[in-house]
Formats: structure tokens, sequence, C-alpha cells
């Protein structure tokens, strides 16, 4: 037996049972993995958010996947091969937990009004069912990005998602789907920050 074999079965014996969800809503039931948290580290958006996550070698999963164990939901920001002789014995994978199930709405500068003349709103679906990382700058490390949608404005949050290819600049991000009174603008979209993992850069909303 090999040692990715060797690996792998001790993860199936003893490993935390992981579902996979992937961006095309395939779902993939029964990996086993090993988990670590950082409870004691003293950077406190690596506590409440970072884990790292062993894979066994044949594992299916892939950045930007978002995988649930213990029930929570984590999005996976990196994936790399720990190899023995250059062949892959497991994977390890940063992950950062999703915190927010939310939903991105478009604006219109133009949305018309109703059939009783009413003014319609200017924001219409365009993303529902986002689970993502959502992390909020403190005040110190709260910085300024220069020429955006509305000159220069104070980031106030990132987020870490799936790679939405519909999103753009001015989208609107709710946290919570079912909360109609938070939400920001995105300000900025990194997509190649992260492989694969869309990195927006977020402002409260005040249109």
């Amino acid at each position: 037996m090999s040692i990715g074999q060797d690996i792998a079965s001790v993860l199936q014996e003893l490993g935390t049972v992981t579902r996979i969800h992937k961006f095309d809503g395939t779902i993939i039931e029964d990996e086993y993995v090993d988990t670590e948290a950082f409870t004691e580290s003293s950077a406190e958006w690596k506590r409440q958010h970072f884990v790292t996550v062993s894979f066994p070698y044949t594992t299916q999963v892939e950045t930007s996947d978002i995988i649930e164990f213990n029930n929570e939901f984590y999005i996976v920001t990196s994936k790399d091969p720990a190899l023995f002789e250059n062949a892959p014995v497991e994977y390890l994978c940063a992950c950062l937990r999703c915190n927010c199930f939310g939903t991105f709405e478009r604006f219109n500068e133009s949305p018309g009004y109703d059939a009783e003349y009413e003014p319609l709103s200017p924001f219409s679906l365009l993303i529902d069912n986002v689970r993502a990382a959502f992390i909020e700058t403190s005040a110190s490390t709260k910085y300024l990005l220069t020429g955006g949608v509305s000159g220069d404005d104070f980031v106030s949050a990132e987020l870490y998602i799936s790679p939405y290819t519909d999103l753009e600049i001015g989208d609107r991000w709710f946290p919570d789907r079912t909360n109609r009174t938070e939400y920001y603008e995105v300000k900025l979209i990194q997509k190649y920050r992260l492989a694969g993992t869309y990195v927006c850069l977020l402002k409260e909303d005040r249109r």
C-alpha cells in the first residue's frame, strides 16, 4: 500500500466527513478530511475564519469549492499537494469560514415605473444563495481605495466568494439574504489575488 493510500485509509477511519459543493451545483458526498483551526492565534481574523484541511490524494476538491463539515461551510482558497517521490500523497487546503449566506443585486439608473406609475426599485436580483467569507476591516486597518466608482472610498470589508463572472463593480451585496437593512457596494473585484477565488472590496452602500 502506498503512502497516499495509507493516509487516505487513516482519514477514512479517523477523519471528519465532508461534503463538497461545486460551483456548478454538483455535490460530492463523504470525503474524509483532517482539519486544524487556529483558536489560539493572536490574529483575530485567523481565529475566527481560517482553517487548514488535509484531503486524501484522490480528492475531487478544487479552489473556490464550498466544503461543509460539522454543520459549517468554508470556501477553499488554496490547494497544494504534499509530495513523496514527486507524487501527491495528500492535498493541503487553506479555507475560510463562510459566515454569510447572501445575495447580490444590480443597480439600474433608469428603473422605470410599474403599471400604477409607481417608481420601480433601482435594484434587481443578480445572484442568490451565495455562501461567502465576509471579513470586516477594523478601524486600524481600513484603507483608502482611490479612483473608484465615486472617487475615494474607505473599504469597510472584504468578501471571499466563488468566481461569479456576472459580478460587476457597483453591484450591491446583502450579507444576509433575509435582511434588507444591511448592504454594501462592490468597489473592486480582485480576480487573481487568490487562485479560483474572487476577493471583493466593499464599502457601506449609501445609494
